[in-house]
């Protein structure tokens, strides 16, 4: 309809009719560019909220399982330290040699016996951190990460996921050196269930320089899992107070 009153126009020469039909198609060509771009952004923003608020909730469960990790590994790190230092009469070290020179050891709460009793189950049993990660997946496979505006959390959750794989590789590790005590044990003719304590256990190892070695390697590694552990779980944290913000939760 337009095209053949412009036609007419034309023909007739017109010029103010067609300058007015020429406004009017660049103004509707203009509000339909406005509009589908409008509503393009409505659904960008509804996306970028759904995935904030699923990253807020794997962030929590990955808070809930960090802490639970961070007091097993507290636990162990305690068990062992009891068996080492009654073994030796030896304090354990304080600090620890880094290439930016001696930096201070986390600190865990003395060894209590608790369940199991024995103290060869606590300084053996071991819990690893599985990331709640689905939804960063999910927002990453899909390019959901470009909707995400705050350019600080984007990095924040790149950043995050890297320091997750690297833990993964810290607890491969950390499972070898577990597994090299457990062998030390069982060569020592000590089981996970022997309810021993922690002076029967330090008796042994006293008389065993492998099954002693064995212990503070362990114990060591431990010590570079638990403040892996509490880096990350400062990290999580923080992006998800961020992410529930964003999310408008």
């Amino acid at each position: 309809m337009i095209l053949r009153r412009v036609v007419k126009h034309v023909r007739n020469q017109e010029w103010t009719a067609i300058a007015i039909d020429f406004v009017i198609v660049v103004l509707g060509v203009f509000i339909g560019i406005q509009v589908s771009n409008w509503n393009a952004s409505l659904a960008d923003r509804f996306s970028e909220t759904l995935y904030l608020e699923y990253l807020s909730e794997d962030l929590q469960d990955d808070i809930s399982e960090l802490d639970y990790v961070l007091s097993v590994t507290e636990w162990r790190m305690s068990a062992l330290a009891a068996v080492i230092t009654t073994a030796t009469g030896v304090p354990m070290p304080t600090t620890r040699a880094t290439p930016q020179g001696r930096e201070p050891v986390r600190t865990v709460p003395s060894y209590e016996a608790q369940t199991p009793e024995s103290v060869v189950m606590a300084m053996s049993l071991l819990v690893t951190f599985d990331s709640s990660d689905l939804a960063y997946d999910t927002v990453v496979s899909t390019g959901g990460i470009r909707l995400v505006r705050n350019q600080k959390l984007a990095r924040g959750m790149q950043e995050y996921d890297a320091a997750v794989r690297d833990l993964n590789r810290i607890e491969s590790r950390l499972t070898t050196y577990r597994d090299e005590l457990a062998r030390a044990l069982q060569r020592a003719g000590v089981a996970w269930t022997d309810p021993l304590s922690v002076y029967e256990v330090a008796e042994i190892a006293r008389q065993n320089p492998e099954l002693l070695a064995a212990m503070k390697n362990f114990w060591t590694f431990n010590e570079w899992h638990l403040r892996t552990l509490a880096t990350i779980r400062a990290l999580a944290a923080e992006l998800q107070v961020t992410a529930a913000f964003e999310a408008g939760q």
